[in-house]
């Protein structure tokens, strides 16, 4: 009977040991290189896109569909577009069709998709020639763009559609006409789609001057989209002022910078030699081991989102807690001493 209760006391204390385990990749004693984003970091970088240089003469626009223009024939009101601004404004349009035409007095159909400005005040002028008495002069004028667009998503002032004009075609042009970024937007982590391909635009780069992806020359059809910042978060566990998540801002965020959004290592409980930072990878993680004495030598890491941080308690502070736990079970082991003793009397 004796040997029996002893097992089943030896069991009730093993089995309050046990815990599962977690399983990581690589373990490496170190700070860890700086991060990349797996996601963007595949992707090309959109400043190999055709930019326009400052003072560099600019690609003329070219008109479409829905384009609105007026043709103005000098002393010939009865030529030239006929269709009434409205709204105050005495011009007369001409509204560019699905097809790329307008249609005129006299020359009916005529097609101007894919001409300047230039250009078709050339071909209308000539059309006339043909059946005026004396050379027309005429004026053409881009009164609404509307065949050409890009699409922005994510963090702007004033997402949407925005169409493309002569003075309206860089990204940082486009942007400014949309109020720019809110202070929300992840600018390291955009995005551009063109023909189906996407670029990384790191717009924080150029905004440092180290990048000159502000002056690439956006075309029909492109889409941009930047994140919000709050999606992007590290998590901070263990002998902390404050445990949690954390969100990475534009800037980035370091190490160190985590450690002070958590209220720091507790001067008490926490391990001051070794720090652990755990970066998911696409199949397994990687655990960095850190000393913070040489964090706070100079030699502090960039986080990126997702990574866990991790503060190990002291040796002493891990036996005071590992002792608590074993206080009620000592008291069972008593109990059932005093059962033993009393059964085999």
């Amino acid at each position: 009977m004796r040997r029996t209760t002893v097992v089943l006391l030896v069991m009730i204390l093993g089995n309050s040991g046990c815990a599962s385990g977690m399983h990581f990749g690589r373990h490496i004693s170190g700070p860890p290189p700086d991060p990349t984003e797996p996601a963007l970091s595949v992707l090309p970088d959109a400043r190999q896109l055709p930019k326009i240089a400052l003072g560099e003469k600019r690609p003329q626009y070219r008109v479409g569909p829905l384009d609105q223009i007026t043709v103005l024939v000098v002393n010939r009101a009865d030529l030239g577009s006929q269709v009434p601004l409205g709204g105050g404004d005495l011009r007369r349009v001409s509204t560019v069709d699905d097809y790329g035409a307008i249609t005129l007095p006299l020359l009916g159909s005529l097609d101007v998709a894919g001409q300047t400005v230039v250009e078709l005040r050339r071909l209308v002028q000539s059309r006339y020639s043909k059946i005026a008495n004396t050379p027309p002069q005429v004026d053409v004028e881009i009164v609404a763009y509307r065949s050409q667009a890009v699409n922005l998503e994510g963090e702007f002032q004033r997402p949407g559609k925005v169409y493309l004009s002569d003075a309206q075609l860089t990204a940082t042009e486009v942007l400014t006409a949309t109020g720019g970024l809110t202070p929300q937007a992840d600018t390291r982590r955009g995005v551009l789609i063109r023909d189906g391909k996407a670029y990384r635009l790191d717009y924080r780069a150029a905004e440092q001057g180290k990048s000159d992806v502000q002056d690439i020359i956006l075309k029909d059809g492109d889409k941009i989209s930047f994140p919000s910042v709050m999606d992007r978060v590290v998590y901070v566990f263990g002998e902390v002022g404050q445990q949690g998540t954390f969100n990475v801002p534009a800037k980035g965020l370091t190490l160190l910078e985590a450690l002070a959004k958590a209220q720091g290592p507790n001067v008490v409980t926490a391990k001051k030699k070794s720090i652990f930072l755990v970066r998911p990878g696409p199949r397994d993680s990687t655990v960095y081991r850190m000393k913070l004495s040489d964090l706070l030598a100079g030699k502090d890491v960039m986080l990126t989102a997702g990574d866990r941080l991790y503060v190990p308690a002291s040796g002493l502070a891990s036996w005071e807690r590992k002792l608590r736990q074993l206080l009620p079970f000592a008291g069972i082991a008593s109990s059932v001493a005093i059962v033993v003793r009393e059964v085999t009397k």
